[in-house]
């Protein structure tokens, strides 16, 4: 028998949003233009951060889980560790000293994680934990930063997942 390899029934077996891939380069030079918050979470997506679409582990990351040791720098999960560039371990130490947000000129509300609420009158009584739409935030503020319109949460954790195996077959010189 043979195999039907047209357009109309291979479509089915292959992602149909991701029409780009982005170096971390891309990555760094969008997010630049974007709400420092909002950059971080895309940075966090990229090197892997994740928890379904709630993004679990960049809502409840908390100092205490980045470490530094002699410039490699990580994050402990329970899942392990994940290396993230020194510059963004940097970058997250001192977003969570900041006290007001660059987009809104709102206060954080007090909370042990990095990315606190930004204290709003409709947030009393309740978590300081950030809003589980933040992602879907971060991802359309990334589409107008890099003027690509069929970016996805996907497209951001597939570039990073190109970006390390890439890396690694430098590293081992099969490339």
């Amino acid at each position: 028998k043979e195999i039907d390899t047209s357009h109309k029934n291979l479509k089915k077996y292959f992602y149909k949003n991701f029409n780009s891939v982005y170096s971390y380069e891309d990555i760094l030079r969008a997010t630049k233009g974007m709400p420092t918050r909002l950059g971080l979470i895309v940075e966090l997506i990229f090197h892997g951060f994740k928890g379904a679409t709630k993004l679990n582990e960049i809502r409840y990351l908390k100092v205490e889980d980045l470490h530094n040791d002699n410039g490699r720098c990580y994050v402990s999960f329970e899942r392990g560790d994940i290396e993230i560039p020194e510059e963004l371990y940097h970058k997250l130490i001192n977003f969570n000293r900041t006290l007001i947000d660059s987009e809104t000129g709102r206060g954080y509300m007090p909370s042990e994680y990095i990315f606190k609420q930004i204290d709003r009158a409709d947030n009393v009584g309740k978590s300081p934990i950030v809003r589980e739409t933040i992602g879907t935030s971060a991802v359309a503020s990334f589409k107008e930063a890099i003027n690509d319109s069929t970016v996805t949460m996907k497209t951001l954790r597939y570039s990073g997942f190109n970006y390390y195996a890439y890396q690694l077959m430098q590293e081992s010189e099969q490339m």
